[in-house]
């Protein structure tokens, strides 16, 4: 649960989304909203005392996602370019250089698809045996993040 602890400063990456998606078309407005969402689940998340993985699936979202990849959007719509070293603000994250909105959207959605494949086959994530849970969220957490500060 350490990682939880890293989740800062959302407010302010919140605000930048918000202001972002207010001069932008629908669609972006729409994806930068649900990023929005997933962020400020991660923050409920992280003020709980004990974290409820099924629970914080159960609040993450993907439909505009998916929606998105399936009618051929061009996610470069979103924000042109790659991720810079500039936009990493974890040394962890620095894989994600190079990378661009349509990767980091795919990569979001496959992660969120995959965590509800395992639980739709082995119940329940608070209690799924040799697979660490807390990575897989903070995985998804930190590719969330990195997105954000991109398009802000």
């Amino acid at each position: 649960m350490e990682w939880l602890n890293s989740i800062r400063d959302l407010a302010d990456i919140i605000a930048r989304l918000t202001d972002y998606s207010r001069g932008n078309k629908a669609v972006r407005a729409q994806l930068v909203r649900e990023l929005k969402i997933n962020l400020k689940a991660f923050e409920v998340q992280r003020r709980r005392a004990n974290t409820d993985y099924d629970l914080l699936l159960n609040q993450l979202s993907n439909k505009v996602i998916r929606k998105q990849f399936d009618s051929g959007y061009s996610f470069s719509r979103v924000k042109n370019g790659t991720i810079q070293a500039y936009h990493i603000h974890d040394l962890r994250n620095r894989k994600y250089i190079g990378r661009d909105c349509r990767w980091m959207f795919e990569h979001i959605d496959l992660k969120i698809v995959e965590l509800h494949l395992m639980r739709e086959s082995l119940g329940s994530l608070n209690h799924i045996q040799g697979v660490n849970m807390a990575l897989q969220f903070s995985n998804l957490y930190h590719r969330i993040r990195v997105l954000a500060d991109f398009i802000c």
